[in-house]
């Protein structure tokens, strides 16, 4: 199957004439990549020998000219390609351009053309020969090398990261700030945001998104759901100042302070209430609603608030 040298002689053109890299030839070809690497070693199958006659062989003799021996354009190329795949190139390159060659060979979709381009024009290859070697336009290899020349590798290769619209900071801040607004300001007869509504009051403010976009903002934010937990209130008219006091105290606090916060609860009277015990099969525990207080008790505490 692999002495055909119409397919052979196909397989070289793509790899080392246009520029497609090993792994998709070999995928596209149904061939192995060691088969193909062994078609890139060898100019043509071996042991193949085209049958001439004598007639023909007599014929196809052109005299010997001093211009025949030198290397044309399409000869070099394939030259100075060969000794890429080689890795003799390595040595003599500059970091710059190291790192190019060095990342040629990477897989997986490599841009091998852009790599192609600069280490041509290195060597010296006029921009019409590289155009016409690797099948691209005479803009698209002057792109390249000014994007080489410019921003080095990074610029060459590296794809551009376009800016997601949650990570736009105009449409963060329009979204947050609408968020701590009650919607009734925006005309919705609501306590809470519902998602329509949000979509709909951040179109009408040039802002459109959908609701995937508006939960990822959310949560980048680090918004959770979270339950709300009852906190100590004081009906004093002098609390705010209080608290101000005390928390001047702590703030002047020595190594060796310690700052108490007593407390009591009660007084509660002593009765049964209700919770878990152990039942035999057949007894369900009850707790009388109106019962006599064995007692009464005063539970007093103290928090140190320095620490907790």
């Amino acid at each position: 199957m692999y002495s055909n040298v119409n397919q052979w002689r196909r397989i070289r053109n793509r790899v080392l004439v246009s520029g497609k890299s090993k792994r998709s030839v070999a995928k596209n070809e149904g061939i192995s990549i060691n088969t193909l690497r062994k078609m890139l070693a060898l100019e043509k199958p071996p042991g193949y020998h085209r049958k001439r006659s004598a007639d023909h062989e007599i014929s196809q003799v052109r005299p010997v000219t001093k211009r025949s021996h030198l290397p044309s354009a399409k000869q070099r190329w394939m030259e100075w390609l060969y000794s890429l795949e080689r890795g003799d190139a390595d040595a003599e390159a500059t970091p710059a351009l190291g790192g190019l060659i060095r990342r040629l060979s990477r897989p997986p979709n490599d841009p091998r053309r852009k790599i192609l381009t600069v280490l041509a024009h290195d060597q010296g290859f006029s921009a019409s020969a590289i155009e016409k070697h690797l099948g691209v336009s005479r803009n698209t290899v002057v792109r390249y090398l000014t994007m080489f020349k410019a921003g080095g590798e990074d610029l060459l290769i590296d794809r551009k990261r376009k800016t997601r619209k949650a990570d736009d900071e105009s449409f963060k801040q329009a979204l947050f700030s609408l968020l701590h607004e009650p919607p009734t300001l925006s005309g919705h007869n609501r306590t809470t945001w519902r998602m329509e509504d949000l979509q709909n009051t951040l179109r009408d403010r040039g802002h459109p998104a959908s609701d995937s976009v508006i939960r990822e903002a959310i949560v980048k934010a680090g918004f959770r759901w979270r339950s709300a937990k009852v906190v100590l209130t004081s009906n004093d008219p002098d609390y705010r100042e209080k608290l101000e006091r005390v928390q001047t105290v702590l703030s002047g606090l020595g190594r060796d302070e310690r700052f108490f916060s007593i407390d009591e609860f009660g007084p509660f009277a002593i009765k049964a209430k209700p919770g878990r015990v152990l039942a035999e099969p057949g007894f369900i525990p009850t707790v009388p609603q109106w019962q006599k207080s064995k007692g009464w008790l005063i539970a007093t505490a103290a928090l140190e608030l320095s620490g907790n």
